[in-house]
């Protein structure tokens, strides 16, 4: 999904339609949360994995045969859809996956059960430029199709062999969306309203930063197309790096600590971002505000697990997953808009400014209860 900006920038020379792109893609994911978590709550959590992963393999494979098809210049605007169903499938994935993990797991393991699953997550970061590097170098863009159709059909069927055992327990939940209660249920909740404000916070530096990158990477420092895979690749090793003691970190300082300081140092990135004329700085300031995503998600999922009711859980997740996530796409599509007046480093001192100021107001580290396990 992340080389979507990177075809529309190619084929189109338009920084604004990139970043509109990138951010069409992420609405679909955003839209997809609530969806899946209430129908995971109505059938099963493992079938909508299983749904999810099933699905995405598919349409791999249907991209690969539309190659032998369309030309080059056609089969990108026929991409640019079939990614954004590949994105509402990976929100449907990830909204039932942390749904499943939270009620299956308690609260003293779940810090260190996230952190694995943050790890296999970020080591996609790593492995998956590596991976596609060396099917464009030795075979073509479109061979990446048809290798990524295999993970997702292997997947689905380890999700479907774990429901059809029933390993564990789960019942189904028949019962219908109850947004008016899950809205007063969050007015009633002023610690996660505070988690949701932060991860807002956090989500619209990251996208400010995804959706321009491609752009700025490419045309004002002058890099070729795969410094964005491999800035990803690097902020992925960071990430992993970080994973190892993150649970330890946790248990020492608290989960509050944690995520709040690497809150606070994907800020100093986006500072470094709006100031530093380098392509260096920027490195930094890249790896900074991406390399801090997996702890800072440590935190925030650790607390929904917290204050998010059992019942319906995935429902519950699926509004506050949209809360959070769609500061991406708006972000996205602020920046659209912004580059056609501005340059990238005023557009990025504007969201520093706001996230500053968001915030103090917020202030965290006094309104936040300390002991997360005791909450």
């Amino acid at each position: 999904m992340f080389a979507v900006p990177v075809l529309v920038y190619t084929s189109t020379n338009s920084a604004s339609l990139a970043s509109f792109a990138f951010g069409l893609e992420r609405l679909f994911r955003v839209i997809s949360l609530p969806i899946s978590g209430w129908m995971g709550d109505r059938m099963h959590t493992l079938v909508m994995l299983f749904l999810s992963d099933i699905l995405r393999s598919l349409v791999c494979l249907f991209l690969f045969i539309l190659s032998f098809i369309y030309s080059d210049n056609n089969i990108v605007y026929i991409i640019i859809p079939l990614s954004c169903v590949l994105s509402f499938f990976s929100g449907a994935g990830y909204v039932n996956l942390e749904g499943f993990v939270s009620k299956n797991i308690n609260a003293i393991e779940l810090p260190s059960v996230n952190s694995r699953l943050q790890f296999v997550e970020q080591f996609t970061y790593i492995a998956a430029p590596a991976v596609v590097g060396v099917l464009v170098y030795k075979f073509s863009v479109y061979a990446v199709f048809a290798f990524a159709f295999f993970p997702f059909l292997i997947s689905s069927f380890i999700w479907f062999q774990l429901q059809r055992k029933n390993q564990i327990a789960e019942h189904a939940n028949r019962e219908g969306y109850n947004l008016p209660a899950i809205f007063k249920f969050l007015m009633g909740n002023p610690s996660l309203l505070r988690v949701i404000s932060l991860t807002f916070l956090m989500n619209v530096m990251q996208g400010a930063i995804l959706s321009t990158a491609v752009y700025v990477i490419t045309s004002v420092f002058s890099q070729p197309e795969e410094g964005y895979a491999r800035l990803l690749a690097y902020a992925g090793v960071v990430n992993c790096c970080v994973f190892f003691v993150a649970p330890k970190l946790c248990r020492i300082f608290d989960v509050r600590i944690v995520g709040v300081t690497a809150f606070l140092i994907a800020l100093c990135g986006l500072t470094l971002f709006a100031t530093g004329p380098l392509f260096v700085i920027y490195t930094l300031g890249f790896l900074l505000v991406i390399g801090s995503e997996g702890c800072f998600n440590l935190f925030s999922r650790s607390y929904r697990a917290s204050l998010i009711p059992k019942k319906n859980f995935s429902q519950y997740l699926g509004v506050v997953l949209v809360l959070n996530q769609v500061a991406t796409p708006l972000t996205s599509f602020i920046c659209a808009n912004l580059l056609n007046y501005f340059s990238y480093n005023s557009i990025y001192l504007i969201f520093s400014v706001f996230v500053l100021l968001m915030f103090v107001i917020i202030n965290p580290y006094r309104s936040l209860k300390f002991n997360l396990h005791n909450s």
